[in-house]
């Protein structure tokens, strides 16, 4: 029930009394402090009550805003619930995935590459076009290429060997992923790599070195030196180069972290489909002309004497070949077929490996297409569902138009895995969420500029604000985010680049696309807190925020926040009253002089705020204090 004004008129009596007794007992010096925290006191009840705003010259207008319910309760209040004081933890800072770990002390320091670099990513590719080389080329020594064709193998053969001989001594200065972070010291570098691919890669590079010493050998004049022995030794060590065939899938590993498409990734699926049954027919149409070729040199039936000419030259029987190998995997014709009895025993076999490869081909091609039919049906179908909304409504053409660049470049946006789109994380039990979301949100809410100076971002508070107040959000190129007049229900601050905000004058105003540089259009940098007065006082959006390009955000929600200081926040929590309060008050003196906007304000007001709160928080605990031991004195007499 409402005191009486009786009531009320004898509990003034009694705190005058106890402030005149309280000023003769401590003097005057200890009484000023004494009343400022009074005025202090009453300034925070009129804000809370609505009072200070109807002391204003002019009357309320419907801008004005009215504290939450949660920042307006007594201290009475406060102290009847569990409050828990801001505690360390003692949680172990890991390093995180992004993370280097170097050793400054090391002279090679400053000549290790990051994996992910540019330099070494343009050097993988070249190591993976050179394998694939290896693989097309080093069957033609079973068929007999020409000499032209032989030479210019010889000279990539060179450039090889020498790429192969460098990079055996690049990976001693190339840092790798150990899942907690990227290791870029010399010597943890050295160790993993003796550990792990040192020896095959050296094997590798030694066969390199024996062919062409041996390749050497066989270009002599000597014919003891060039005998058929050393050519046959020759031919069976180029074939031990496929075993770089390994590499590809370490390459891959690497290069496919750069790549997040959904379209690009079916794409890829099929075109290596192809490349690998155009591989197996490679060698397929090889095996056959060598078959071929070895039959014409015994002088008994073969294919080529049947089906080729003088006339023809490597090439031209190697597409005949190539042609036969592929309608044996394909339910087509060919007038080419196999004479004797070695060339159909291997017919036999490649009609045995077909139907294997080939049905497990066909079966992960067509997944793979119609899954890439049904990402683009769905976006045609969306284009058409808006194109038959927008022509039975009329609507204006341009209209139309803005959507459609709306649509095409939100498709084309890069993503971002959020939290919700991981089932597993969902999963998590509690207290791996907590420290999960602390991990993610604590570098970017420390950042805020209210945070008091005593405050520890290790605290059981500051934790719990994370992991229940805090949520990631992604802002879409294009799309907004708020308009002016919606509901504030937290603040917002920017982790990125990529953030516009417009004030109302110039969205009402402008209905086409503007740009950073007009006047009221700013640009917001990170960490840049948007509508944090709506933490403390309910609060409606001045303007509009959109993003430009995919932008993560940090929400941090008002009710949420102000039910964990509550709770948790301790001393933290009659911290962020007053500094709220007194927020609130600035902010509502900005309103009087016509400055509606949602931007926060300037970086030196917040520090005077902070000043003022830390202040008021030293100098009530002080007076608290010796007012209580001067009353419990006064009983005791």
């Amino acid at each position: 029930a409402e005191p009486t004004e009786m009531e009320t008129s004898e509990v003034n009596n009694l705190a005058a009394e106890r402030e005149s007794t309280f000023v003769s007992s401590v003097g005057e010096a200890d009484s000023k402090e004494y009343r400022a925290v009074c005025r202090w006191s009453e300034m925070t009840r009129a804000v809370m009550d609505g009072v200070l705003a109807a002391r204003r010259k002019y009357s309320m207008p419907d801008e004005y805003f009215s504290i939450h319910p949660n920042w307006t309760r007594g201290e009475q209040t406060v102290r009847s619930r569990t409050v828990v004081a801001p505690k360390m933890v003692t949680t172990h800072q890991g390093m995180r995935v992004k993370s280097q770990m170097l050793d400054e002390s090391s002279r090679l320091q400053k000549y290790v590459s990051h994996p992910d670099h540019l330099v070494r990513m343009m050097w993988l590719c070249t190591g993976m076009l050179l394998i694939f080389w290896d693989l097309i080329t080093i069957p033609l020594v079973l068929a007999d290429a020409t000499e032209d064709t032989q030479n210019f193998l010889v000279l990539v053969s060179h450039c090889t060997v020498w790429y192969w001989i460098v990079d055996l001594f690049y990976n001693f200065f190339t840092g790798y992923d150990t899942g907690a972070g990227i290791e870029m010291r010399p010597a943890k570098i050295a160790r993993h790599y003796i550990r792990t691919w040192l020896l095959p890669d050296t094997a590798l590079v030694l066969i390199e070195v024996v062919i062409k010493l041996l390749e050497i050998i066989a270009a002599t004049d000597s014919e003891e030196l060039s005998s058929v022995k050393v050519l046959r030794a020759v031919r069976i060590l180029r074939f031990l180069r496929l075993l770089r065939l390994q590499k590809i899938s370490r390459i891959i590993e690497v290069i496919a972290k750069h790549f997040t498409s959904l379209t690009f990734w079916l794409t890829v699926k099929i075109a290596s489909g192809l490349v690998f049954i155009l591989v197996v027919n490679h060698y397929l149409a090889i095996f056959f002309m060598a078959i071929g070729s070895r039959g014409v040199k015994n002088g008994g039936p073969n294919w080529l004497d049947t089906y080729t000419d003088e006339d023809y030259g490597f090439w031209d029987t190697y597409a005949i070949s190539l042609h036969w190998s592929l309608t044996q995997f394909t339910p087509s014709t060919n007038n080419v077929g196999p004479i004797s009895v070695p060339e159909r025993l291997f017919a036999i076999a490649v009609v045995l490996v077909a139907l294997a490869l080939f049905s497990s081909f066909l079966s992960s091609i067509t997944n793979a297409v119609n899954a890439l039919r049904s990402v683009r049906l769905s976006s045609a179908s969306q284009e058409a569902q808006i194109r038959q909304f927008f022509h039975e409504r009329n609507l204006p053409a341009a209209l139309l138009a803005q959507v459609k660049a709306f649509m095409r470049v939100r498709v084309a946006a890069i993503s971002r895995m959020r939290e919700k789109d991981v089932k597993l994380l969902l999963e998590l039990p509690e207290a791996l969420k907590r420290r999960l979301h602390t991990e993610m949100y604590l570098v970017h809410v420390m950042e805020l500029p209210w945070w008091p100076a005593f405050i520890s971002s290790r605290s059981d508070f500051v934790e719990k604000v994370c992991h229940r107040a805090t949520t990631e959000m992604l802002g879409s190129p294009g799309g907004d985010i708020f308009v002016p007049d919606g509901k504030c229900e937290g603040a917002i601050v920017p982790v990125d680049h990529g953030l516009v905000y417009t004030h109302r004058e110039v969205f009402n105003k402008h209905s086409h696309r503007f740009f950073e540089g007009d006047a009221g259009v700013v640009s917001l940098r990170p960490y840049q807190p948007l509508a944090d007065v709506g933490l403390w006082a309910v609060w409606k959006y001045r303007g509009h925020l959109s993003a430009e390009a995919t932008c993560p955000y940090l929400f941090i929600s008002a009710e949420e926040f102000s039910e964990v200081a509550i709770n948790f926040g301790g001393s933290t929590f009659r911290y962020l009253q007053v500094f709220g309060l007194l927020y609130v008050s600035h902010v509502e003196d900005l309103i009087d002089r016509g400055q509606l906007s949602d931007l926060g304000v300037d970086l030196e007001v917040i520090d005077d705020l902070k000043a003022r709160a830390e202040f008021f928080m030293e100098a009530s605990r002080a007076s608290s204090a010796k007012f209580v031991t001067m009353m419990a004195m006064q009983d005791t007499e």
